[in-house]
């Protein structure tokens, strides 16, 4: 990750809202106790403080995930992994690596879950930290632990879309351009809607003169290559009858592809392809996120 990136990350994170500053573990978990969100977003937090919240997070068995950390800002992203939390990743994790194994990938996609990926300068001092939602890579070509993944599911249900945003492009930036996909998923109750983001990093544009200039990984930009939006018909509300039916939803932009090429690091041969969620398929996850709301 570059200076510039830095930067940018830091002061686009500190325009978020600060729900708290950190004064001790017992107050960081009296209040994470307390929330009824699913993402609390902590200031004033140095890095020694954050090894200690780690540790103390290792020591309580992990009941919350530590999402985001950017030294430079001193701001930690903590996730509650609340059911519908949960399920908006878990659920579509589960699509995929259903898709995996109807091309006998199943083993060769392998889960990372929650692990902690650590970026740091030259001399050790610890830059930043991620944990994704959920996360996968080929572990024939990415097989210890310092590999990043190449798709990362990051979930959203109280935290802000440029909350998600930012960790989206922290993701391409700590990984030095390992992670391939970033996938945002959010549930907007209010407007009884699901929406996803399908992020990649893309070369910038050049001027007409320069195109023949070849360019580095790190030219690389990330944006949202796609959107896709899961509603409900007028008037289904969340007591309505028919609030589970799939006649009642509707895909917009569906339906999701994932480039194979992208996800496994080489070409697909045979009967291996891109991983293709159908509209179908989508209305089906939405309902299971749903019922966990009502739940």
């Amino acid at each position: 990750m570059s200076a510039t990136g830095i930067s940018t990350l830091s002061r686009d994170l500190l325009r978020e809202r600060i729900d708290f500053r950190y004064e001790n573990l017992n107050d960081l978990f009296q209040q994470l106790d307390d929330t009824f969100d699913d993402s609390v977003t902590v200031g004033g937090v140095a890095s020694a403080q954050f090894d200690q919240i780690y540790t103390a997070m290792e020591n309580r068995g992990r009941k919350f995930r530590l999402s985001f950390y950017l030294a430079n800002a001193k701001v930690l992203i903590i996730t509650v992994p609340r059911l519908p939390h949960e399920n908006l990743h878990r659920t579509l994790d589960d699509k995929i690596s259903g898709k995996a194994m109807m091309m006998r990938l199943d083993d060769e996609l392998v889960a990372t879950g929650a692990a902690t990926f650590r970026y740091k300068d030259n001399t050790g001092n610890l830059l930043s930290s991620l944990e994704g939602d959920s996360a996968r890579k080929p572990i024939s070509l990415r097989p210890t632990e310092d590999h990043y993944p190449t798709l990362v599911i990051e979930a959203g249900f109280t935290q802000s879309w440029n909350s998600l945003r930012i960790k989206a492009r922290a993701w391409f930036a700590s990984s030095r351009h390992q992670v391939k996909i970033v996938l945002l998923v959010k549930l907007d109750r209010n407007q009884r809607r699901i929406t996803f983001e399908m992020w990649k990093e893309f070369p910038p544009p050049l001027p007409p003169e320069t195109r023949r200039v070849t360019r580095s990984a790190s030219d690389l930009q990330p944006r949202c290559a796609h959107t896709i939006h899961i509603t409900r018909d007028a008037g289904v509300n969340d007591v309505h009858q028919d609030r589970f039916n799939p006649a009642s939803y509707n895909v917009i932009g569906g339906p999701l592809q994932l480039g194979f090429a992208d996800i496994f690091l080489r070409q697909p041969v045979g009967q291996e392809a891109d991983i293709i969620i159908s509209n179908a398929e989508l209305i089906s996850y939405a309902i299971t996120v749903w019922k966990a709301v009502h739940h």
